[in-house]
């Protein structure tokens, strides 16, 4: 583990489809820690963005180089009638088992332009997701305070019952949410309709399998690139009987719309092989 000074970049090199590892990380200020990791199966970079403190109840996001935006709940264990159940009740075990006490809400960001990475600056770390949007995290209170090229909004409290406590929407482009689940990820469940938004608020209905392929019991996403997938949701549309799926705009997933970045990001996010850009 390894405390940074507060002018600091978690740089990784994240070109999709296929990026390069990127170290593993830990930082801690304030109240946060962010982490990176590479995951070596699939190919992809992520990010988590927490509380330093993982004392239940608590939420932490993971953000990763395919699209992947994952928010975490864990919980305090309760009883079948919803009583919190203390560490000293013999039944303590029984109900802290992941299937009960953590959830996730899971969604997909289009298109995957990069770079992904971290910055903390002046009690602000900033984090950029894989669709090229910004979001700012308050470092001593752990807070969200800002978010640019989405708009997510994360509740307060962490409950069961609030879907992972967290919209989120693109101002560009699409996105993916494949809704909330107790104790695993809902990619793990084909049979779920997943839904797709672009920035209009038009919705497509998807069957979770046939965005998802599985392996030693892990979601794989079908789509590698972004043409991919306009290709795919466009047989989608032309099938579709409902109105607001055939008007669903693809339009940024066309490589000439295709970005090189978010604005503003400047030479301080610029990756670096060796994982930190200074």
């Amino acid at each position: 583990m390894a405390i940074i000074s507060s002018l600091l970049a978690l740089g990784v090199v994240l070109a999709a489809p296929a990026p390069s590892p990127c170290p593993k990380q830990v930082v801690e200020q304030g109240a946060l820690r962010l982490t990176t990791h590479w995951h070596a199966r699939l190919a992809k970079c992520s990010l988590s963005i927490g509380p330093r403190d993982l004392v239940a109840p608590s939420r932490s996001l993971t953000v990763a180089s395919d699209g992947r935006v994952m928010v975490f709940n864990t919980f305090r264990p309760v009883d079948e009638a919803g009583a919190e159940v203390p560490p000293e009740d013999p039944r303590y075990a029984d109900f802290n088992t992941l299937t009960q006490v953590t959830g996730a809400r899971v969604f997909w960001l289009f298109p995957r332009v990069g770079p992904l990475g971290a910055r903390v600056k002046d009690g602000v770390a900033r984090v950029g997701l894989a669709n090229g949007a910004e979001l700012d995290f308050d470092v001593e209170g752990g807070e969200l305070r800002a978010a640019r090229g989405v708009e997510l909004t994360l509740e307060p409290a962490v409950r069961r019952d609030n879907a992972g406590g967290v919209t989120l929407r693109a101002t560009d482009g699409l996105v993916l949410d494949l809704g909330f689940r107790l104790g695993n990820d809902p990619a793990l469940e084909p049979q779920r309709v997943a839904t797709l938004t672009d920035a209009a608020g038009r919705r497509c209905a998807l069957p979770v399998g046939a965005l998802f392929r599985y392996a030693d019991e892990e979601p794989i996403f079908r789509f590698a690139d972004d043409a991919a997938f306009a290709a795919f949701l466009g047989g989608v549309k032309r099938r579709s009987a409902e109105a607001s799926c055939r008007a669903l705009d693809l339009s940024s997933l066309r490589p000439a719309a295709v970005a090189k970045g978010a604005d503003g990001v400047g030479e301080a996010w610029t990756p670096s092989r060796e994982g930190l850009a200074r």
